[in-house]
């Protein structure tokens, strides 16, 4: 698994790969810290059962939401490049089936590489559209 930080120690982005997942050796993997406004994690089981449940509303600390997103790799290829808060390059990755990526601050860009590659986009909401979620980066 890959964290880039920014310099002020800010975790931006989070790249794992499906080999770091399926050689996990417990059966629940969180990638993103607890306090993280995006969640993603990994659970690798057996047959097991879940108590069938809601999820609570609840008061954050944090009033801000930002618009953030992750995607997985279902089919194909995918090169990535990630940005810290100043527009720089942290790093540029070629994702592949079963790699996801995490985006918690910082810029992030994306291009498919493959004929008919799929791809799981999972975003914090509410969305309201690109004039107000997002600023394009200008290199």
């Amino acid at each position: 698994m890959e964290h880039f930080f920014s310099p002020n120690g800010e975790l931006n982005h989070i790249i794992c790969r499906f080999l770091d997942l399926a050689k996990a050796s417990t059966n629940r993997l969180n990638l993103c810290p607890d306090e993280a406004f995006l969640q993603l994690g990994l659970i690798k089981s057996g047959p097991r059962t879940y108590a069938a449940h809601f999820h609570l509303e609840h008061q954050t600390p944090n009033p801000t939401i930002r618009a953030q997103e992750s995607w997985v790799v279902m089919r194909g290829s995918v090169e990535v490049t990630l940005y810290d808060r100043d527009n720089t390059v942290q790093a540029v990755r070629t994702l592949h089936e079963g790699d996801v990526t995490l985006t918690l601050f910082g810029g992030h860009g994306y291009r498919i590489l493959e004929d008919d590659t799929l791809v799981y986009e999972f975003k914090s909401g509410p969305y309201e559209g690109p004039s107000v979620d997002k600023e394009q980066i200008h290199q």
